[in-house]
């Protein structure tokens, strides 16, 4: 693996200055890297470059997109114009969409490595951003798009750099399989959590005063950005609609059950089964 002082390169731009792109930025200037941060929101960018305090390179070997997968066609091919040569790598939360849009840029697949980081907060913006967030967690990575075009070797190493010095574990996985699997461990649970803390509007703060662990524990996540959530979860609709369709049936069939003495304990061990 080439390397420059233990680096796969040494600078990279970086677009989107929110919670995930931030906490990137950060972890990789500590690491010795070059880092821009670019945001349309320009009160955004200012803080993520204060906040990671880098010098910024002319001519950045890898441009990183942290933008909702919505808006990556027309920032990569921007960025792909002025510089056809350098390494592009997203972090978009669905991975097919990504793809289908680089592909039909010719000659771009090859420079384009889908990634992402399966590491979040509650609570998103720069401000919110830690150098720390990645360490001990899964980076999903497609090294190939679905007609077997392969990432150029050096783009894939400067991917998997990214993802292993930040402490992650990188797995190699087809973007319809990611899109599949995040359905059911973070879009769910996503839809499941703010559907029960919806359900809390306008409840007796006495009530509330009462809740333990428990309420505290499924509903963290309620606190996600909606217009965050709005753009993964219409991107990945049609994974999705599945496995909601299966829990509304599993929830009618509870109700219908409710009044038999084996119902609530059906649905217990289920979900210990599921544990």
């Amino acid at each position: 693996m080439a390397t420059n002082e233990g680096r796969a390169f040494t600078s990279i731009r970086i677009i989107g200055s929110g919670l995930i792109g931030t906490s990137i930025g950060l972890a990789l200037a500590a690491r010795g890297v070059q880092v821009e941060m670019l945001d349309r929101d320009s009160k955004a960018q200012k803080l993520a470059q204060d906040l990671i305090s880098s010098e910024i390179a002319a001519d950045p070997e890898v441009v990183l997109f942290a933008i909702p997968a919505s808006a990556l066609a027309e920032t990569f091919e921007r960025e792909y114009v002025l510089n056809p040569g350098s390494k592009f790598i997203d972090i978009a939360s669905v991975k097919t969409k990504p793809q289908v849009d680089v592909s039909r840029i010719k000659g771009a697949s090859t420079r384009f490595l889908a990634t992402h980081p399966m590491a979040g907060r509650e609570v998103g913006g720069a401000s919110s951003a830690r150098a720390d967030l990645f360490e001990g967690r899964t980076w999903i990575y497609c090294p190939s798009f679905p007609d077997g075009t392969q990432v150029d070797s050096d783009v894939l190493e400067a991917g998997l750099w990214i993802a292993i010095s930040l402490g992650a574990t990188p797995i190699s996985m087809s973007a319809s399989r990611h899109d599949a699997a995040v359905a059911l461990v973070s879009h769910l649970p996503q839809i499941v959590s703010s559907l029960l803390a919806a359900q809390l509007k306008g409840a007796d703060s006495e009530d509330l005063d009462l809740a333990g662990g428990g309420l505290r524990d499924t509903t963290r996540i309620a606190a996600s950005d909606p217009e965050l959530w709005q753009e993964i979860i219409a991107s990945n609709a049609q994974e999705i609609l599945p496995l909601l369709i299966n829990l509304q049936n599993d929830l009618a069939t509870f109700i219908q059950r409710l009044g038999e003495s084996a119902s609530v304990g059906d649905l217990i061990e289920a979900g210990n089964q599921g544990r």
